[in-house]
């Protein structure tokens, strides 16, 4: 896990006039008039303009494991609160309100969102209060255990232990007891120290990066440590403790992920060109990465819109992306 940037932008998708957005005013209607009414979800959290604002939140590393995304997974749209029923509590229905909601949804690989989260969503320990329909201005004092990358300090309340074998996750000592039990439970939850991917994986990364500090090329262990790199956590940790000067700034992280998103946005295009096919994989992503890009220039991680304009002008890019800036401006002037 690590921290995440919040977002203010809104998807067309999900507002009052998207496809997402009537449907949830659909919902509110239909539970109005019969409170046992059956709510059906279709996926509309998986059109390009949702996963382009995910993408530019979280880039292609699960919100929960850290790992990255294999190149053959798109990561799933995983609703932290989940929309139709809980596990934990068979009479509560679901946060169903919440399905089409951009603030409920983080982007997962799909054994986090699958085996390991599915419809669970436990409360904290002495916490018996669900939060329902009703209750849901009460939703930010509900006694959820699981932390959220962006409402909770993640990285400053867990512990790398790097210096060890097997480079385990732990809560940091200097929270309290409850809040360690707490953190510690969320550790447990998604396997973290149980998987042995994902421990080798952490472990891998370790050693390149003391592997690089050691043979002095520190800009390598710096591209390690970047917030939208996988297990970067592992990075930041080891440079914090051994090589504070290399570790990386908001506008290095911005710079990355633009260029990245910018290569794979020209290669999709191209490709898209020669297939020639209308509602392939590389259309597709082609429309999320100019959502991403949209998303990145109207709400840049350094607040500079400067940074972000700079480059799409020199790849050639405002026009293509304006459209798709423009999208975003209306949405949030209408929600």
């Amino acid at each position: 896990m690590r921290t995440l940037v919040p977002t203010s932008l809104l998807s067309p998708t999900l507002t009052k006039e998207g496809v997402g957005g009537r449907l949830a005013a659909r919902h509110v209607n239909d539970r109005h008039e019969d409170s046992t009414a059956r709510l059906t979800f279709p996926s509309h959290w998986n059109l390009p303009d949702v996963r382009g604002l995910l993408y530019a939140r979280h880039w292609r590393v699960c919100a929960f494991c850290g790992c990255d995304l294999p190149r053959n997974d798109r990561g799933d749209v995983e609703h932290f609160r989940p929309k139709g029923k809980v596990e934990e509590d068979a009479d509560h229905g679901g946060y169903w309100w919440l399905a089409y909601d951009l603030n409920n949804y983080l982007l997962s690989c799909s054994l986090c969102n699958r085996v390991r989260k599915r419809d669970r969503f436990p409360l904290r320990p002495g916490a018996r209060v669900r939060t329902t329909y009703s209750q849901r201005r009460r939703l930010r004092t509900e006694g959820r255990l699981l932390l959220h990358p962006e409402w909770d300090p993640v990285e400053d309340w867990l512990r790398v232990r790097w210096e060890e074998s097997l480079c385990l996750i732990t809560p940091q000592q200097h929270l309290s007891p409850a809040a360690r039990k707490r953190v510690q439970l969320v550790i447990d939850f998604f396997s973290l120290n149980h998987d042995v991917r994902l421990v080798r994986e952490r472990n891998r990364l370790r050693d390149d990066v003391l592997d690089a500090l050691d043979q002095e090329r520190g800009e390598d262990a710096k591209y390690m440590a970047l917030r939208f790199r996988p297990h970067s956590l592992v990075a930041k940790q080891i440079l914090a403790n051994r090589a504070l000067q290399y570790l990386p700034t908001i506008e290095e992280e911005l710079r990355w992920l633009l260029h990245v998103a910018l290569k794979e946005l020209l290669v999709a295009v191209e490709l898209q060109d020669r297939s020639g096919l209308t509602d392939s994989p590389h259309e597709r992503l082609t429309k999320e990465l100019l959502w991403t890009l949209a998303a990145l220039c109207l709400e840049p991680l350094t607040g500079n819109r400067a940074d972000v304009e700079s480059l799409l002008e020199d790849a050639d890019m405002t026009e293509i992306v304006r459209p798709f800036i423009d999208a975003f401006a209306r949405a949030y002037e209408n929600p």
